[in-house]
This record gives C-alpha cells, structure tokens and sequence, in this order.
C-alpha cells in the first residue's frame, strides 16, 4: 500500500510538473483546500538507524510554487526550496511507521494562508527469513516451495544454496528444494553482509490409500458393481504436493458364502485376466480381501507395503 502511494504521488508530480506554470504565482483568492503537498521519498522503507530522504513539492492550481510566496516546515526544521523543491532528511529511529509532518505556509500578497499534511515512512531492520511454502517439513522426491525474503536488503544481494538436496529458482522469492533421501536439509541464505541457515526435515511421502470403485476402503458393495471395476487405485489423501505413486501388485483373495478360498497376484493397478475373471464371480455373501499391496512412491528406492481392504459383497 505505502509503495503505491508513493509511486501515485510521483505519476501526479511528474505531470502535473509538464504542463505547470513555475514563472509566476497569481495573486488570487486562496484557501488551504487550494494547496497541494507531495511527498516523493526514495523509498517508501528504510532500515532502522539510516538515513530516509524526500522531496517535498507545493503546488497551488497547476503553479509550482516557489521563492519568497513560500515556506515549508517538515517537523519543526525549517527547509528552503530550490526551483520549487525541497529537500528533507531524517533517521530512522523506531520501528514500524515513522510520521512526519509538513507544514506550509503561502504568503499571498497580504494573506498568509498555511496548511499540514502528515506522511510517513516504514522502518525495520534487515533480516532474513526462509520457510517451506506448504509444510513445516519437506518430501523426497517432489518440489518443496520455499519462501526466502530479506528485509531491508536488495534482492540482487541475495544468494541461496541448499546441502543435501538440489536447489532451483521457481520465481520471485520462491526456491525449489528437490531431496531423493530422507534426513536433514540446510537452507543458506545470504544477503549483504547477514548469513543465515535454516535447518528443515525431510522425510517420505506418506503411504498413499487404496481406491476402488471411486471410494477409499470400501467395506461392502453390490454385485453388480463389483463386477463392474477394473482394478485397484492409490489415492495421496491430503497431501498437498504434486505426486503420483505407482501400483506395483496386490494379492485378490476370493472366500465365497460356502467357505471356498481362490487367491490370485494381480501386477499393476489394473485388473489382468486372473483378476477379471474371479470378481466377475461375485455374489452375495462373498468376501473379497485385497492384501499384500505394493506400491512406489517418488523418492522409494524400493516397493513399500501398505494397508489392505476387505469388501462384502451384499
């Protein structure tokens, strides 16, 4: 918001100094509703302790005014306009915002007309700070966003580098931290004369959830629609990263209502022939125990077991 205003005031100045008439000031009428004050500082944020500079403008009409018609006040310190402008400077003593006052007076041929604006500056203190975009952790095996802002300091200062992992700029302030390993991740950032680490855990992604026929685990299902699935899906419940884990084999287990038991090794998330052709039996009172999953998930140097399912054919 305090950027806009400022680059706002600077747009209004610069046109309004193009086409301004800044030879003469006519002797009219005023009130203090006629006199314009801008501000145009440097910048809009400083560092605590440095030095914030403006430039302090007064304009009545389309006339810059300037010479002995005017005097400006920032603070009580008495300024003196050259060709219409005026210099101010002060330090940065607290934190958050600093306000500053200006006060201007317009001596119109016997009338003294004055009038105060405040303006204000922010003032923090140089600093750096990194956080992982959508964790308080990172994964193996996906892009991790992680946030990396300084304070204070200019963003061509700033360097980044990660050990153990590999690091990528994604835009802005954004990195992307990739690990192919669970352990420890160190985040370094440096940026003028401040370095910092930051320290992350990184860890596997979470065992993904089976899925059949659109629902997580179901326990019981019609025949008909049973009958109808072509095989067994993994679902990453709540997990807020871009990733696919890959079904490896699971085991179909058929007990019928009369006690018999088949058992078949389905490879891959789609039923084969075997498989196809032993769900194609279901009938009320049948139970279908699906067990023994694996599966691969980015980052698994090797297939991973998860939880199986039973349904109830009904």
């Amino acid at each position: 918001m305090l950027r806009s205003q400022n680059l706002l005031n600077l747009l209004i100045v610069t046109l309004l100094l193009l086409t301004a008439n800044t030879t003469t000031f006519a002797q009219i009428e005023l009130d203090s509703t006629d006199i314009h004050i801008f501000s145009n500082p440097k910048s809009g944020y400083v560092v605590r302790g440095e030095q914030f500079e403006t430039e302090i403008i007064v304009m009545v009409d389309s006339v810059v005014l300037r010479g002995q018609n005017l005097l400006i006040r920032v603070n009580d310190k008495q300024l003196f306009p050259e060709n219409g402008r005026a210099r101010y400077t002060q330090f940065a003593r607290q934190y958050g915002r600093n306000t500053y006052t200006v006060a201007v007076t317009v001596l119109n041929d016997s009338t003294t007309i004055t009038r105060a604006q405040d303006f204000y500056f922010e003032a923090g203190e140089r600093c750096i700070s990194a956080s992982a975009a959508k964790s308080n952790v990172m994964y193996v095996g996906v892009d991790n966003p992680v946030f990396v802002t300084a304070a204070g300091i200019s963003s061509e200062d700033v360097q980044v580098s990660v050990n153990g992992a590999t690091l990528s700029k994604s835009y802005g302030h954004i990195y992307n931290v990739r690990t192919d390993k669970p352990g420890t991740i160190t985040l370094q950032v440096k940026a003028g004369i401040i370095q910092s680490d930051f320290t992350f855990r990184a860890k596997s992604i979470p065992d993904p959830t089976p899925l059949f026929g659109g629902m997580i685990l179901p326990e019981q299902m019609e025949p008909e629609a049973f009958r109808e699935q072509g095989g067994v899906g993994l679902l990453l419940n709540d997990f807020d990263f871009v990733a696919t884990c890959t079904m490896l084999q699971y085991e179909v287990v058929q007990i019928t209502a009369t006690g018999k038991r088949t058992a078949i090794t389905n490879t891959g998330a789609r039923f084969g022939e075997a498989a196809l052709a032993l769900t194609g039996q279901a009938a009320p009172g049948d139970l279908y125990w699906f067990r023994n999953i694996k599966c691969q998930c980015p980052g698994d140097n090797q297939a991973r077991k998860i939880q199986g399912f039973a349904v109830e054919i009904k």
